[in-house]
């Protein structure tokens, strides 16, 4: 078989379809940060795009997502939390509200991953890409939702 190099592109479009290792990370640019103008230029500025620092989900993790979200116990405080849990890190997060925006530096939590009192500052469309990044790289989003048929 031929060595096959996996870019970013091509892990994209796999995830879900491939397995992907409890032990590795992917790094993440949501899909809010990638939004472009009628000029065709990205609306956030490269330097002010962040990156984010996912790991797959356990197996106990994705079993608690299946529950909950079976049970309709899945609100917006559960969802980040589980996303809050698997972020292991990030770069280029930084607080617009001051006139220079500020950095907001990774604080892991000790229950593991982000910091929750941090990770709140995190708007709520871009938790929301994220968890849906982590579905597809945990293979939890159905063939249709991909925008796949069956």
């Amino acid at each position: 078989m031929a060595d096959i190099r996996m870019t970013r592109e091509m892990r994209e479009e796999l995830l879900g379809l491939l397995p992907f290792s409890t032990k590795a990370t992917l790094d993440y640019v949501p899909a809010p940060y990638m939004l472009k103008n009628d000029q065709d230029e990205f609306v956030v500025p490269d330097e002010l795009r962040p990156t984010f620092t996912l790991r797959a989900m356990s197996r106990e993790e994705m079993d608690t997502m299946r529950q909950k979200s079976k049970t309709s116990k899945m609100d917006d405080e559960a969802l980040r939390d589980i996303v809050a849990s698997v972020c292991t890190g990030w770069a280029d997060l930084y607080d617009i509200s001051p006139e220079v925006p500020e950095l907001i530096d990774y604080k892991q939590d000790p229950k593991g991953g982000a910091d929750r009192e941090v990770f709140a500052m995190v708007p709520a469309p871009v938790v929301a890409d994220l968890a849906m990044c982590i579905l597809r790289m945990n293979g939890l989003m159905g063939t249709e939702a991909m925008g796949l048929r069956s």
